[in-house]
């Protein structure tokens, strides 16, 4: 005796049975896609420690280092007696070593762990650090430097469209989110300190 089925043979059953099974197979997909989108957020985008570790590449972007030594040289001209312009080339062939990459690894990190939300202080760079930096003990008794860096909400752009952030498509290679003094990575789509808090 054949099986029955809502009155029909079981084997008449064949096309649900394949769509309830795609149907999984899709979810069963969708579930991994997010899975391991969520891995590679936690271990890249949500992991400050990476861009400490990438200092060196970090402080061969124009913007950053630009930013970076005009802010030092301004906090310590004073104490050294010398020019602005004479502290910035100090500050910049120390961050062209692998000595001033590892100083300011602490800095990246902390703007990194800011900008994601995961650090609620100031982001600064001690006066033992600028001791290290431009190679005099008389900048010792400094104030930290405080680097504004915001906490920031995700804001992303796509062809031909922008954001109601500072952020716009297509990118221009120096561009930065006003405020936070800091030039974005360049990818098809856009990570945007759009707001701040703090």
């Amino acid at each position: 005796m054949r099986s029955q089925t809502n009155g029909l043979p079981i084997g008449k059953t064949a096309p649900v049975r394949r769509t309830l099974a795609g149907f999984l197979f899709a979810l069963s997909y969708a579930a991994l896609c997010l899975a391991a989108g969520g891995f590679l957020l936690q271990r890249t985008v949500f992991d400050p420690d990476l861009t400490a570790d990438a200092a060196a590449p970090v402080l061969q972007e124009p913007a950053i280092l630009k930013e970076l030594t005009k802010r030092i040289a301004a906090a310590t001209t004073a104490e050294l007696g010398k020019s602005t312009i004479e502290i910035e080339a100090l500050v910049n062939s120390v961050a062209a070593n692998a000595e001033g990459a590892r100083i300011l690894s602490d800095v990246f990190r902390d703007a990194h762990a800011r900008l994601i939300g995961q650090q609620r202080g100031p982001v600064q760079i001690t006066a033992t650090q600028m001791v290290q930096i431009v190679r005099s003990e008389r900048v010792g008794g400094v104030a930290p430097l405080t680097i504004p860096v915001p906490r920031a909400s995700p804001r992303w752009t796509s062809p031909g469209r922008s954001s109601s952030g500072p952020c716009h498509w297509p990118p221009s290679p120096r561009s930065s989110c006003s405020g936070s003094g800091w030039p974005l990575i360049r990818t098809g789509r856009r990570w945007c300190a759009a707001s701040a808090s703090g």
